[in-house]
């Protein structure tokens, strides 16, 4: 297994590339000698025992040439990131070495990926995002009995999807609030777009965008990844349309609260210029909003409408991403934490001990003065007096209506014009506190 030091990138990329080589070489050897059945449990047996790799990031994870996977090389510290698929959960571990926690499977402690299954492309691609802050970071990858077993960076979150759910509580803040966030999110989408290239990721959805507690989005789950440059016409269309309908529905969900059906009905709306099922589904939000979702739906799609993927400028969203730069909030690092505080309220690192952050509604809360103190007490305490003599009225009030006879009705009345002020007087401190 190979070690080197993170800014070591030149190196690196070579070092990467040759881990990746042998890998392949021995996926496709194994694959070669699966079709020979006479050979195959000889042959196949000692290539599997052959061990290769990259670790990335040696001051996190300590592991040498000869170590292999051992659950007893890791501590569980507790924590699940996620579900993950039918391999386990994703959960965080501290290395016993470098006491750093890491993120793995819940499979002896690692990502474990059958080498019939590797994808190159996959290491190529996530490495490539991870060095622009926009993926989590690839602690190490290798080969090690006929497995990939894999590293990361641990990450603190809501995944778009849970993002999502929040959609009301936002909303209910400030309807421009969910707006605003959605455009964020779309601008550093379409970045990670852009920087991903020549690479597809083959399955965008609100599942696999990560949205940090730092308000950072981070593109996650690398299997699909494709290289754009070694698919055909037909397939790279695909691809890079399929990539951007995943970031059209994010951006709509987060923006409006619905999302498509699935991406196949967003295809077809898309595709048909058609968004009038989708425009009775999301009648809450404004016309005026509406027309701006979908002005910039269109946009987007339009740089994937047409079925040649050889057309100069197919795929390129740079002019939609500069329009969307326009629309962003003038203060951006303030309204982030200011999102920050409604999606994490759990978690507060994102505030600097001198700033203040002007609240959005009633989560965050000014500390009273004593001055302002005194006359909440002062005006509860009266309010409440007043109540006990308003009280006391309607007893009276009741009283003379049941024993009081005709001849006394002025003074029945008197009382009533008392007991009437009174309950707007009472009112009105009550309104008042």
């Amino acid at each position: 297994t190979l070690t080197i030091a993170s800014t070591e990138k030149d190196k690196r990329n070579s070092q990467i590339e040759a881990a990746i080589e042998i890998i392949m070489n021995v996926k496709k050897a194994n694959e070669q000698r699966l079709l020979s059945r006479s050979n195959r449990e000889q042959q196949l047996a000692s290539d599997l025992t052959a061990s290769c790799g990259l670790v990335l990031n040696p001051e996190t994870i300590s592991l040498g040439i000869d170590s292999v996977e051992n659950a007893d090389d890791f501590i569980n510290v507790g924590r699940v990131l996620g579900k993950g698929n039918c391999s386990g959960e994703v959960i965080v571990v501290k290395d016993k070495v470098t006491e750093k926690e890491v993120a793995v499977k819940n499979c002896k402690y690692l990502f474990i990926i059958l080498v019939s299954h590797f994808n190159d492309d996959e290491i190529k691609a996530w490495i490539r995002l991870g060095d622009e802050d926009m993926a989590p970071e690839l602690y190490h990858f290798r080969l090690v009995d006929g497995k990939v077993e894999v590293s990361m960076e641990p990450l603190t979150g809501h995944t778009m999807e849970q993002v999502t759910e929040l959609w009301v509580q936002m909303y209910q803040q400030d309807s421009s609030i969910a707006e605003k966030l959605s455009l964020c999110v779309l601008d550093d989408l379409l970045g990670i777009h852009d920087k991903l290239k020549p690479f597809s990721h083959g399955d965008i959805h609100a599942g696999n965008v990560f949205l940090e507690n730092s308000m950072t989005v981070k593109l996650i789950d690398f299997g699909e990844a494709r290289n754009l440059i070694r698919l055909s016409s037909l397939d790279r269309g695909m691809a890079l349309r399929n990539d951007l309908v995943g970031i059209i529905r994010i951006f709509c969900a987060l923006y409006s609260g619905v999302d498509f059906n699935d991406i196949w009905d967003a295809k077809k709306q898309l595709a048909e210029n058609d968004l009038s099922q989708l425009n009775a589904n999301i009648q809450h939000i404004s016309e005026a909003s509406r027309k701006d979702l979908f002005k910039i739906m269109s946009m987007l799609y339009d740089t994937v409408r047409d079925s040649n993927s050889n057309q100069e400028g197919f795929g390129d969203t740079s002019r939609v991403a500069t329009h969307i730069k326009t629309l962003l909030p003038k203060d951006i690092e303030n309204f982030k934490k200011k999102v920050a505080v409604i999606l994490f309220p759990e978690n507060a690192a994102f505030v600097k001990s001198q700033n203040h952050i002007t609240p959005l509604g009633p989560l965050v809360q000014n500390p009273l003065g004593l001055k302002e103190l005194i006359i909440i007490i002062y005006i509860y305490i009266c309010s409440h007096h007043l109540f006990f003599l308003h009280e006391i009225l309607q007893i009276v009030c009741s009283f003379t209506c049941v024993f009081v006879h005709i001849w006394w009705a002025p003074l029945q009345i008197r009382v009533l014009h008392c007991s009437l002020g009174l309950r707007l007087y009472y009112l009105f401190f009550s309104l008042f506190v």
